[in-house]
C-alpha cells in the first residue's frame, strides 16, 4: 500500500494517504483542501491601527490558526472611525466580494467603540441606535453565513465615554 507524504508548509499530501495519516485531515472534521475564509468587518481595532506589527488581533488570530494547521485566509476590511451606521451601509457588499458562493466563509464583526466616541459632548451614535444597527447587521449576516460578534475592546479609563 502506498504511503503518503505530507507537506505542512505547502498543505499538500501525495500518494494514497492512509486513514488519519495526514495531519491536515486528521481531527479537522473537514475535507483536505478546504479553505476557510474569514472576513473581519469593523473599525480601526479590526484593522490593527496602532499595532507596530500591522497584524492587529485579527492577523494574530489567523496566523495562530495557520500555525495550528488550519488553512484559513484573512480578509480585513476594517476602517478607521467607522461607526455601526457606516458598517451597516457597507458590510454586505464587501463581504460578498470577498466570500463568493461555494467558499466556506465566515463573518467576524467587531465594532461599537466609535459609536461611543464623544464629539461636542455627545456620543457619535446614540446607544439605542447603536443597538439597532448591531441587531440589524448581525441578523442579516447570520442568515447568510456563520457569524461571530467580538465585543468592544477597552479604549480608555474615562467613564464619560461609557455608553
Amino acid at each position: 500500500m502506498p504511503t503518503s507524504a505530507c507537506s505542512p508548509r505547502r498543505r499538500t499530501c501525495t500518494g494514497a494517504p492512509r486513514a488519519g495519516a495526514c495531519r491536515w485531515r486528521r481531527g479537522r472534521g473537514r475535507d483536505f483542501g478546504a479553505i476557510h475564509a474569514h472576513c473581519f468587518i469593523g473599525d480601526s481595532f479590526v484593522n490593527g491601527v496602532g499595532d507596530d506589527t500591522c497584524l492587529g488581533w485579527t492577523g494574530r488570530l489567523c496566523a495562530e490558526a495557520r500555525r495550528a494547521g488550519w488553512d484559513v485566509t484573512h480578509d480585513n476590511p476594517g476602517i478607521r472611525r467607522d461607526t455601526s451606521l457606516d458598517i451597516r451601509g457597507r458590510w454586505r457588499n464587501e463581504a460578498e466580494a470577498r466570500l463568493p458562493e461555494g467558499l466556506d466563509g465566515r463573518l467576524v464583526f467587531a465594532f461599537g467603540a466609535n459609536d461611543c466616541t464623544l464629539v461636542d459632548g455627545r456620543t457619535r451614535v446614540p446607544h439605542v441606535r447603536s443597538l439597532e444597527m448591531a441587531t440589524a447587521i448581525l441578523t442579516d449576516a447570520a442568515g447568510w453565513r456563520k457569524t461571530l460578534m467580538v465585543g468592544l475592546l477597552p479604549v480608555c479609563d474615562d467613564p464619560s465615554t461609557d455608553a
